[in-house]
């Protein structure tokens, strides 16, 4: 299992990187986001291949596209939620970031775990509707002006 999970985790750590410093140093910010969308429903497609023809290998493609889609938002967000206030309240804004990134976290995974169970095509479904939603709202999305620091 460690010859899919390693190479699928340094994929996604590369594809971190080059979407933070494209991100932080070109204030491409939207564009990032929409290539980190369209990894997901490239995974989204593979999922479904895997599903339908029952083979193995589509859902390892669909892993590496979803780690590396998944890992273009992780240094996004943090900075984005930054910069989107005052230096008196960063600290409260990131801690009730923190709270919603974990909130999320345990209700994504009890979703995911119970819809599993249930029927993979409606946890498909709702993935595809959750997709959508976050391409609209991106679409949407201006990027931040940058902040000249002052000494």
């Amino acid at each position: 299992m460690w010859k899919i999970y390693l190479p699928m985790m340094l994929a996604g750590a590369v594809a971190m990187v080059l979407a933070a410093i494209f991100a932080e140093v070109k204030n491409r910010f939207r564009e990032v986001m929409l290539f980190g969308i369209v990894l997901l429903l490239t995974s989204l497609v593979f999922m479904g291949l895997g599903q339908e023809q029952n083979r193995l290998i589509w859902f390892v493609v669909a892993l590496y596209f979803f780690f590396m889609g998944f890992n273009v938002f992780e240094p996004i967000f943090p900075s984005l939620v930054t910069r989107s206030t005052t230096s008196e309240t960063k600290g409260t804004a990131m801690g009730v970031y923190n709270f919603a990134q974990f909130i999320g976290h345990f209700v994504g995974a009890t979703v995911a775990g119970a819809l599993y169970v249930n029927n993979y095509l409606i946890f498909l479904l709702l993935l595809a509707v959750a997709e959508i939603w976050f391409f609209y709202l991106t679409l949407s999305f201006q990027n931040p002006e940058k902040k000249i620091k002052t000494k």
